[in-house]
Protein backbone atom coordinates (compact mmCIF):
# COMPACT_ATOMS: atom_id res chain seq x y z
CA UNK A 1 0.00 0.00 0.00
CA UNK A 2 3.03 2.38 0.60
CA UNK A 3 3.99 1.95 -2.81
CA UNK A 4 0.55 3.12 -4.35
CA UNK A 5 0.59 6.65 -2.19
CA UNK A 6 4.59 7.70 -4.00
CA UNK A 7 3.34 6.37 -7.70
CA UNK A 8 0.80 9.60 -7.82
CA UNK A 9 3.24 12.33 -6.39
CA UNK A 10 6.16 10.45 -8.35
CA UNK A 11 5.08 12.57 -11.99
CA UNK A 12 4.45 15.91 -10.06
CA UNK A 13 8.06 15.21 -8.54
CA UNK A 14 9.53 14.98 -11.94
CA UNK A 15 7.96 17.62 -13.26
CA UNK A 16 8.63 20.08 -10.62
CA UNK A 17 12.56 18.93 -10.96
CA UNK A 18 12.51 19.60 -14.75
CA UNK A 19 11.48 22.24 -14.34
CA UNK A 20 14.23 23.54 -11.82
CA UNK A 21 17.07 22.16 -14.05
CA UNK A 22 15.32 24.07 -16.78
CA UNK A 23 15.27 27.53 -14.83
CA UNK A 24 18.66 26.64 -13.63
CA UNK A 25 20.03 26.29 -17.46
CA UNK A 26 23.41 27.47 -18.80
CA UNK A 27 22.49 31.10 -18.24
CA UNK A 28 22.79 30.45 -14.59
CA UNK A 29 26.21 31.90 -13.62
CA UNK A 30 27.61 35.55 -12.99
CA UNK A 31 28.02 37.85 -16.01
CA UNK A 32 32.04 39.16 -14.11
CA UNK A 33 33.68 36.60 -12.13
CA UNK A 34 34.06 36.73 -8.29
CA UNK A 35 36.50 39.52 -7.13
CA UNK A 36 37.64 41.14 -3.96
CA UNK A 37 35.95 44.69 -3.78
CA UNK A 38 37.97 45.64 -0.48
CA UNK A 39 37.23 46.57 3.36
CA UNK A 40 35.94 49.98 2.30
CA UNK A 41 32.61 48.72 0.71
CA UNK A 42 31.47 46.26 3.46
CA UNK A 43 32.07 48.80 5.84
CA UNK A 44 29.72 51.17 4.13
CA UNK A 45 26.96 48.91 5.84
CA UNK A 46 28.61 47.19 8.57
CA UNK A 47 30.05 50.37 10.79
CA UNK A 48 30.17 48.44 13.72
CA UNK A 49 32.14 45.52 12.42
CA UNK A 50 34.43 47.49 10.51
CA UNK A 51 35.22 49.69 13.35
CA UNK A 52 36.41 46.26 15.07
CA UNK A 53 37.86 45.41 12.44
CA UNK A 54 40.05 48.33 11.66
CA UNK A 55 43.60 48.05 13.49
CA UNK A 56 42.79 44.60 14.60
CA UNK A 57 46.00 41.59 14.03
CA UNK A 58 43.22 40.70 10.58
CA UNK A 59 43.13 44.30 8.82
CA UNK A 60 47.08 44.04 9.56
CA UNK A 61 47.44 40.71 8.49
CA UNK A 62 47.92 41.26 4.76
CA UNK A 63 49.00 44.41 3.26
CA UNK A 64 50.59 46.02 0.16
CA UNK A 65 54.43 45.54 0.26
CA UNK A 66 55.83 49.21 1.48
CA UNK A 67 58.86 50.61 3.34
CA UNK A 68 56.17 50.83 6.44
CA UNK A 69 54.57 47.23 6.33
CA UNK A 70 57.65 45.43 5.09
CA UNK A 71 59.99 44.63 8.78
CA UNK A 72 62.56 42.22 7.09
CA UNK A 73 65.90 43.52 5.85
CA UNK A 74 65.90 43.95 2.21
CA UNK A 75 69.72 45.41 2.13
CA UNK A 76 71.23 42.94 -0.04
CA UNK A 77 70.67 40.54 2.74
CA UNK A 78 72.07 37.22 1.61
CA UNK A 79 70.56 33.83 2.76
CA UNK A 80 72.26 30.45 2.24
CA UNK A 81 69.87 27.20 2.51
CA UNK A 82 70.76 23.57 1.38
CA UNK A 83 73.56 25.56 -1.65
CA UNK A 84 71.05 27.86 -2.80
CA UNK A 85 71.83 31.85 -2.04
CA UNK A 86 68.58 33.55 -1.75
CA UNK A 87 69.06 37.50 -1.85
CA UNK A 88 66.78 39.95 -0.21
CA UNK A 89 67.00 43.67 -2.12
CA UNK A 90 65.26 46.95 -3.03
CA UNK A 91 64.60 48.12 -6.31
CA UNK A 92 63.30 51.88 -6.23
CA UNK A 93 60.02 51.10 -4.46
CA UNK A 94 59.76 47.39 -5.31
CA UNK A 95 61.06 44.52 -2.64
CA UNK A 96 62.53 41.61 -4.54
CA UNK A 97 63.61 38.28 -3.51
CA UNK A 98 66.33 36.41 -5.86
CA UNK A 99 66.22 32.46 -5.11
CA UNK A 100 65.83 29.48 -7.36
CA UNK A 101 62.38 28.91 -9.18
CA UNK A 102 60.42 25.94 -10.61
CA UNK A 103 63.04 25.09 -12.73
CA UNK A 104 65.72 25.26 -10.41
CA UNK A 105 67.59 28.27 -11.63
CA UNK A 106 67.51 31.29 -9.86
CA UNK A 107 64.24 33.85 -10.84
CA UNK A 108 63.53 37.46 -9.30
CA UNK A 109 60.68 37.57 -7.70
CA UNK A 110 58.85 40.75 -6.58
CA UNK A 111 56.90 40.80 -3.01
CA UNK A 112 54.17 42.17 -3.84
CA UNK A 113 52.51 41.95 0.09
CA UNK A 114 53.00 41.21 3.52
CA UNK A 115 51.44 38.63 5.72
CA UNK A 116 51.40 38.65 9.18
CA UNK A 117 52.27 41.95 11.33
CA UNK A 118 54.03 42.40 14.92
CA UNK A 119 52.32 45.48 14.83
CA UNK A 120 48.35 45.22 16.10
CA UNK A 121 46.41 47.62 18.04
CA UNK A 122 42.64 47.88 18.38
CA UNK A 123 41.61 51.58 18.38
Amino acid sequence: MAGITIFPRCPVTIILLALVVASIGPDAHADEPASHVGSEVCSGCHTAEAKLWKGSHHALAMQPATAATVLGDFADTKLEHFGVITTFSRAGDKFLVRTDGPDGSLHDYEIVYTFGSIRCSNT
